[in-house]
């Protein structure tokens, strides 16, 4: 009898912890949506929700966001009056060089981990552990070995086409 009970509770609190695991995952009794994507993931199932906009809260379908320089600073505007409303524009992220060829006068293209960042700076300041030189050849590298010239990798998009030279500490 009291075995009996013994594996009762034993299934009850497996049962228990079952339960709590699958809500983690689940998001609770209002979602009713699991989400099993690993952790590490970059893509998952779920539609991405609408964008905050500033103090305005967030925009919907089809209204845009509109960050102005003079109040309101941020609203909901339809995407035809976006320039008529004068709403200011994300700067252009352009990097200052892509290969070794766009830099002059001894510098090399580098890119700045922490800053995220890629310009011509001079060869021994794009030096350590988190700056590479940018190359298209091995010749590209201070030390012009075969295979030294290789795919940037772990940073964003896959498909960035990116080629760094061994740092150099």
């Amino acid at each position: 009898m009291i075995r009996m009970s013994r594996s009762r509770l034993l299934v009850l609190l497996l049962a228990v912890a079952f339960s709590s695991v699958l809500a983690g995952c689940c998001g609770g009794a209002n979602s009713h949506k699991c989400d099993f994507t690993p952790l590490d993931s970059q893509k998952d199932g779920g539609s991405d929700g609408p964008i905050m906009c500033g103090t305005a809260g967030a925009c919907h379908a089809p209204t845009v966001c509109c960050a102005q320089k003079i109040a309101p600073y941020f609203s909901c505007v339809q995407p035809e009056d976006f320039i008529a409303d004068q709403c200011e524009k994300p700067p252009e992220i352009t990097p200052s060089c892509t290969m070794p060829t766009d830099c002059t006068g001894g510098e090399v293209c580098c890119i700045e981990y922490a800053a995220q960042a890629i310009a011509c700076q001079p060869a021994q300041v794009c030096q350590g552990a988190s700056n590479a030189i940018i190359c298209i050849t091995d010749r590209d590298c201070p030390t012009q070995a075969s295979g030294s010239c290789t795919p940037l990798s772990g940073i964003g998009d896959a498909s960035i086409g990116i080629n760094v030279c061994p740092q150099q500490l």
